[in-house]
C-alpha cells in the first residue's frame, strides 16, 4: 500500500513538532509556512514536564539548554526604578528532571526565547519531509478517497490527513469552522512585544513596570533583550491582527504619558519595522477535527500568559502524532483512512484537552502581571514580598544542621 501522505500547515512549535513525529513513524509528509521567517515578540517561553522528554528523544535538548536564558528574578519596580518586589524564575529555583537532566545543575524547566526554540525545533525536520515556504491553504475539498488542497500559489495536491497548525487566527480552521468570531473568546488583554538588539543599560534580571491595568517589561532574554506591552481593554470591535499601524498607535496611546523607561522604549515602537501585537484569547470549539482534518496547537486552543503555551503545543503534537501512529493501520485502504484518522483524532483531543488553561486560569495570571487598580499592584507587591520572605525563611531552615 502507498505510504500516507499528510500535510502539516504552519511551520511553528507545534507544526514542526507533528511533522517530526510523524516522519519518523514512516508517514510522507509536507510543510507548508506562509510566513519567509520566524514571527515572534522574542517572548520567552518554557520548556517544562513532558515536553522536556519529547524534545530530549528529538535530539535537541542540549541545544535548548544553550539558548536558554539566564536572568534569575523578576523584579517589580517603580517609576523610578526601585525594586518593590521579586518573583524567582526557574533559574534561580534550580529544580531537576531526573528522567531528562544530563548533568550537574540540569533544572526541569528551560526558559528560552521563542524564536530561538521554534528555530531549533524546525531544524529537526527529515530530509525526506517536503516543506514549503511563502505558500498558504486555500481550499480544502475532503471526499471518501482524501483531501484535495489548493494552495495560494496555485499549486493543487492531494494529501490522506491535513494537520492545522497554523496560529491563532489559523487559516485551516476557518475553512472547517468558520470565521473566528463564533469561537474566540476575547480575556480583556493585548500583547505587543519585539526583540530590541541595541537596547541599552540591559538588566539582568527582568524589570516589570505597572501602572493600573498595564504594564512594561524588560527582558533580557539570551542575547537579544525584548519589551513587552501589556495592557488590559475589552474587545475592540475594529482591531485587525495584521495591522502594524494600528498597533503602533495603540501602544504609543496608552502609554504616552508613562515614566520609568517607557518613553524611551516608545521610541523603538516608533520606528520598528515589524511588532508581535495581539488580543489574548481563548479558542473554544466543540471538536478540533472534521472528518480528515485535525487542528493542533494554538489553533485548536488557546494562548498562555505565562509562557508554557510552548511547552503544551509540543506535547500536543507529539500526542497527536503518537495517536495516528498507533492507530492507523497503513494497510487499509485509502477510503478506510478517515475511520481510523477519527479515532486517533477523538483520543488525541480526550488527552491533550485536559492540559489546556481554562479562561479563569488565564484571567487570574493576568491579574498577577497586571492588576486593574492601584491597590491591586499594592497587594499583589505585598503577597510578592511575603513569598520572599517565607521561602528565605525555609531555605535558612533546611540549611540549619540538627544537633
Amino acid at each position: 500500500m502507498a505510504t500516507r501522505r499528510i500535510l502539516v500547515s504552519g511551520a511553528g512549535i507545534a507544526g514542526a513538532t507533528v511533522a517530526y513525529w510523524l516522519a519518523r513513524s514512516g508517514f510522507a509528509v509536507t510543510l507548508v509556512e506562509l510566513a519567509s521567517g520566524i514571527r515572534s515578540s522574542g517572548a520567552p517561553v518554557d520548556i517544562r514536564g513532558d515536553a522536556l522528554s519529547v524534545v530530549a528523544r528529538m535530539g535537541v535538548l542540549d541545544q535548548l539548554r544553550e539558548a536558554a536564558t539566564t536572568a534569575r528574578q523578576t523584579v517589580i519596580i517603580d517609576e523610578h526604578g526601585s525594586p518593590l518586589a521579586r518573583l524567582a524564575t526557574q533559574n534561580s529555583v534550580g529544580r531537576r528532571s531526573p528522567s531528562t537532566a544530563s548533568g550537574p545543575g540540569a533544572l526541569a524547566e528551560i526558559e528560552l526565547a521563542r524564536p530561538d526554540l521554534a528555530r531549533i525545533m524546525l531544524a529537526t525536520i527529515a530530509d525526506d519531509t517536503q516543506l514549503i515556504d511563502r505558500d498558504s491553504i486555500r481550499s480544502l475539498n475532503e471526499d471518501h478517497g482524501g483531501v484535495d488542497v489548493s494552495f495560494d500559489s496555485g499549486r493543487e495536491d492531494r494529501f490522506d490527513l491535513v494537520i492545522g497548525a497554523d496560529g491563532v487566527h489559523s487559516r485551516t480552521r476557518s475553512l472547517l469552522f468558520g470565521p473566528e468570531a463564533g469561537y474566540a473568546l476575547h480575556l480583556g488583554l493585548y500583547i505587543g512585544g519585539m526583540p530590541v538588539g541595541d537596547l541599552p543599560d540591559v538588566p539582568g534580571d527582568v524589570l516589570h513596570y505597572n501602572l493600573p491595568g498595564r504594564s512594561v517589561t524588560i527582558h533580557p532574554a539570551s542575547g537579544i533583550p525584548m519589551i513587552a506591552f501589556i495592557f488590559r481593554s475589552p474587545a475592540l470591535p475594529d482591531f485587525d491582527h495584521r495591522d502594524l499601524d494600528q498597533h503602533r498607535r495603540m501602544i504609543l496611546e496608552r502609554y504616552a504619558h508613562d515614566r520609568w523607561r517607557t518613553p524611551e522604549l516608545l521610541g523603538y515602537v516608533r520606528s520598528a519595522p515589524d511588532i508581535y501585537f495581539d488580543a489574548v484569547t481563548r479558542i473554544a470549539l466543540r471538536s478540533w477535527s472534521s472528518g480528515r482534518v485535525v487542528l493542533a496547537g494554538d489553533a485548536a486552543s488557546a494562548v498562555s500568559l505565562l509562557g508554557d503555551g510552548s511547552t503544551k503545543a509540543i506535547i500536543g503534537a507529539h500526542t497527536l502524532a503518537h495517536e495516528l501512529a498507533t492507530t492507523l493501520d497503513h494497510t487499509a485502504a485509502a477510503s478506510s483512512t478517515s475511520q481510523f484518522a477519527s479515532i486517533a483524532f477523538r483520543r488525541y483531543e480526550h488527552q491533550h484537552a485536559r492540559r489546556i488553561s481554562p479562561a479563569w486560569q488565564v484571567r487570574a495570571t493576568a491579574g498577577l502581571l497586571v492588576p486593574q487598580t492601584r491597590t491591586g499592584i499594592v497587594v499583589r507587591n505585598r503577597l510578592l514580598r511575603t513569598a520572599t520572605l517565607l521561602n528565605r525563611g525555609l531555605q535558612s531552615i533546611s540549611r540549619t544542621p540538627i544537633n
